[in-house]
């Protein structure tokens, strides 16, 4: 049973946290096409040729991927926290609210570290003084651990013991944390490694919440493998790897 568990978690973490970096890069894409310039997606950036942009334009363009994964954020949470299923879709729902999030939050709280991330890079074109960039990191860790803390009753759902949770939150975050790390070569920034492995984690701040939250019989997660979950999944990992070369 943990085994299912285990594997339904790993499997709708990895899916998740792929497609929530084709719909954030989307965001940089079809902001970059809003503003007139041709953009080519890939699978953990976008490129923008064409000249003459003007600094608000490429600022646009940089936050356009934050508030998007924000957006995503926003949008999915309601929909994870109304959901009565325990199947592994409703886990791949319940991952992508939560990475909306920290994909936004993250982003925020690296702003004065990092100017290969968005909005580093958009501070850095607005000339923002790293007094002000800075005070935005406690915000940002703030929201990241309301997102922890609200992922309680989320995961809790999925699981009838205690023993449960590591083979659900745990062991997923840290084994599929190196997967996404692995699939976000090759890179260009090192932000993009770190990222996939260290973000996730802020979520074992909503530990004891699962613990408090335990359903009163296994999930569907526990009690069966979907083979067409399986090749969901494997089809979200061939989509990274084909975006590699670029696309659109």
């Amino acid at each position: 049973m943990h085994r299912r568990l285990f594997l339904n978690s790993l499997l709708a973490f990895v899916t998740a946290f792929v497609a929530t970096t084709v719909i954030h890069e989307m965001g940089h894409y079809l902001a970059y096409l809003a503003i007139g310039a041709d953009p080519m997606l890939f699978h953990n950036r976008v490129e923008a040729s064409g000249s003459g942009l003007s600094m608000g334009r490429e600022v646009f363009a940089a936050l356009a991927g934050p508030a998007i994964s924000l957006l995503q954020g926003l949008a999915l949470l309601p929909l994870a926290s109304r959901s009565k299923s325990t199947g592994p879709w409703a886990l791949v729902l319940v991952w992508m609210a939560l990475m909306g999030f920290l994909n936004a939050f993250g982003y925020v709280m690296v702003t004065p570290m990092s100017r290969a991330g968005d909005t580093g890079a958009a501070a850095a074109l607005l000339g923002v003084p790293g007094w002000i960039q800075w005070s935005l990191v406690p915000v940002a860790l703030l929201g990241l651990l309301g997102v922890a803390l609200r992922s309680g009753p989320l995961f809790g759902r999925f699981s009838s013991s205690n023993k449960d949770v590591p083979f659900l939150v745990v062991l997923p975050i840290m084994l599929g944390g190196l997967i996404n790390a692995a699939l976000a070569f090759p890179v260009t920034a090192a932000l993009s490694v770190i990222y996939p492995i260290t973000s996730p984690y802020v979520l074992m701040a909503g530990y004891p919440r699962i613990l408090r939250a335990l359903a009163d019989h296994p999930s569907d997660c526990a009690e069966r493998l979907s083979w067409g979950f399986l090749a969901t999944c494997a089809a979200a990992i061939i989509l990274n790897r084909l975006l590699t070369a670029g696309a659109i």
